[in-house]
């Protein structure tokens, strides 16, 4: 839970820092707002293909999504 908790946050975090919309990041990545949302407060799960679609819309790398040493 921890994990995802992290995971979620550096997606909020990444997003907020690059002015981006979460609409935007939402679409861009194939996913719902909503879930996007749910991920970023931690309360939804995400798929290794789901987290590179968000790495690849935000340009980040999914390593540097879900490292958790950052």
């Amino acid at each position: 839970l921890v994990v995802l908790w992290n995971v979620g946050t550096r997606v909020r975090q990444i997003r907020a820092r690059r002015g981006m919309p979460r609409r935007v990041l939402a679409q861009a990545s194939s996913v719902s707002e909503r879930y996007l949302a749910q991920l970023e407060s931690g309360r939804a799960n995400a798929s290794l293909l789901v987290l590179k679609a968000i790495g690849e819309a935000m340009n980040v790398a999914l390593d540097d999504l879900i490292d958790p040493c950052e």
